[in-house]
């Protein structure tokens, strides 16, 4: 980027802040900061189950499907409007998949299971409130999530174990709602911290999921997982 092209960039930069001050109420704290974070992702609830009767004298095995915990890498955008409410706007990426557990009916036969890998992609578009004079808030909002990798991969689900008729419901809406807190390590260096609690009215699986041999996949259709994330913050500009 040439010397004239940065300048043009800083100077458009400098004039979008001062747009967006000038609309804000005086006499308030506003701030604008960018997040990079991580976190740790745990789906609380299976997302489908299904049984298998091998024959006569043969113990029937339960399986159950669940997303499998996993690591995420986000990055997030903050304007505190004044001292006390806020908006986000979050964007992560989620190493993660699903596990079937096979749990055959006799007790003495072993519990086993496979993961099959995946991600997860979100959005979130979000508000904050935070009490005067405390470092916790509030939050909550609407999340947009996409599924992909090879554990939400319908073709190759279908030609490997299925019947043919499998499709996932590989992108869906839902919210969010949490609590976090903001602090000091030093004057340079802050640390910001969320608990949420993510929930969609969704079947993650749309049809089929039939197993040769089995029965076909109940769908559990209210979905809830926990994420914890640690980010640090980087203050853009502030008034």
């Amino acid at each position: 980027m040439s010397h004239s092209s940065s300048r043009r960039a800083r100077t458009g930069a400098v004039a979008l802040l001062a747009l967006l001050s000038s609309a804000l109420p005086a006499g308030a704290q506003q701030s604008v900061e960018v997040v990079p974070y991580t976190g740790y992702y745990v789906p609380f609830s299976d997302f489908g189950s299904t049984r298998r009767t091998p024959g006569p004298g043969v113990p029937d095995i339960a399986s159950t499907f669940r997303e499998n915990l996993g690591v995420l890498l986000g990055l997030k955008g903050r304007i505190d409007w004044n001292d006390n409410l806020g908006t986000e706007l979050t964007a992560s990426w989620t190493r993660t998949g699903w596990t079937e557990t096979l749990k055959p009916a006799d007790p003495n036969l072993y519990v086993v299971g496979y993961s099959v890998p995946g991600s997860v992609l979100q959005t979130q578009l979000r508000a904050t409130y935070r009490p005067v004079r405390s470092n916790l808030y509030l939050l909550g909002g609407a999340t947009w999530t996409r599924r992909g990798g090879d554990a939400w991969n319908a073709d190759l689900w279908n030609k490997q174990f299925a019947d043919g008729t499998t499709k996932y419901n590989s992108s869906n809406v839902g919210a969010v709602i949490g609590t976090g807190f903001r602090a000091a390590a030093s004057p340079r260096l802050r640390f910001d911290v969320t608990a949420e609690l993510h929930l969609a009215s969704v079947d993650k699986v749309a049809s089929g999921f039939v197993l040769r041999g089995r029965d076909p996949l109940k769908s559990r259709s209210f979905q809830q997982d926990f994420v914890l994330t640690v980010g640090v913050p980087l203050r853009l500009w502030q008034r």
